[in-house]
């Protein structure tokens, strides 16, 4: 029963935050097979196991999940039995103008640009205001800057304002006009269609980075990406780092902007509260690309 209670709790719990992915079908679901499968019929456990299976279920069930909460970078969130804490990889691409063209060069399902899939409808009845050019202004706008005025409550996302305004110094933008910031889930939505927010593919020396730019051909400086990788169980320190799709030599994490600090000097920010000169205290910039 304590299980149930926990198992019932636990997905309530979720519930209530009003999660932005479409999961309640999930919580729903998990809540009633518990009621139904621990609650109101009775459990016993198995007096005899194969060995086979008893290993399986250790190494799946209590190893690879020990490990992935120690060593989260290591192992993607759910087979470490971390959802939706928020603690994934998470990142940003940084695409300056030039860089947005050959974006579009992507096969995907629908645009990534998010206003490209509002359509402007002369003569529409009474929701026709859900489509006029104010929403899709608005769209992306909130794409670009609502996501991370959403996200950067929690301590270990607030370095994205200052690396953006670090990088708008280091390429010479001179607004937000110059440049376009897109969620990684945007991407993986759109290219690689359903993820759960995983993020694993935005990891340092992924195989993503050099297809990516073996589709788009960027040059450097058009498509940048900004990486939080998950904090530890134990190690709670936050880390970021920032690659050039355009420069193999940056997929590790280094050349560009790479730092790292305690979660509880995070904790101390309001959540746009950090500077540029708090990210520069932290973090290393690669030479070459200082001005």
């Amino acid at each position: 029963m304590f299980g149930v209670v926990l198992t019932v709790g636990f997905h309530l719990y979720i519930g209530l935050q009003m999660p932005f992915a479409s999961v309640q079908e999930w919580n729903v679901f998990c809540a009633l097979s518990s009621l139904f499968f621990f609650g109101q019929n009775s459990y016993t456990l198995p007096t005899e196991l194969h060995p086979g299976l008893a290993l399986f279920l250790v190494v799946f069930l209590v190893l690879i999940p020990v490990f992935g909460q120690l060593f989260p970078s290591r192992v993607p969130f759910l087979f470490a039995y971390r959802p939706y804490a928020g603690n994934w990889f998470i990142g940003w691409h940084v695409v300056s103008k030039p860089g947005q063209a050959k974006l579009r060069k992507l096969k995907t399902s629908e645009s990534m640009f998010t206003e490209d899939n509002w359509p402007v409808v002369d003569g529409m009845p009474p929701l026709s205001w859900m489509l006029t050019k104010d929403t899709k202004e608005f769209m992306r706008q909130f794409n670009q800057w609502g996501l991370i005025g959403q996200l950067v409550q929690f301590p270990h996302i607030r370095p994205v304002v200052p690396i953006v305004e670090k990088l708008e110094a280091l390429h010479g933008w001179k607004s937000a006009d110059d440049y376009r910031v897109f969620f990684h889930m945007q991407f993986l939505m759109v290219v690689h269609g359903w993820n759960l927010a995983t993020g694993f593919n935005i990891r340092a020396n992924a195989p993503y980075y050099a297809e990516l730019q073996a589709q788009c051909q960027f040059e450097q400086g058009e498509c940048l990406m900004i990486v939080h990788p998950p904090v530890s169980l134990i190690d709670h320190t936050v880390e970021w780092y920032v690659i050039d799709v355009a420069d193999p030599s940056t997929y590790g994490g280094d050349g560009i902007i790479r730092g790292k600090t305690a979660y509880s000097e995070l904790e101390k920010f309001q959540p746009i509260g950090m500077e540029v000169s708090h990210l520069e205290k932290w973090s290393s910039l690669g030479k070459k690309k200082q001005k």
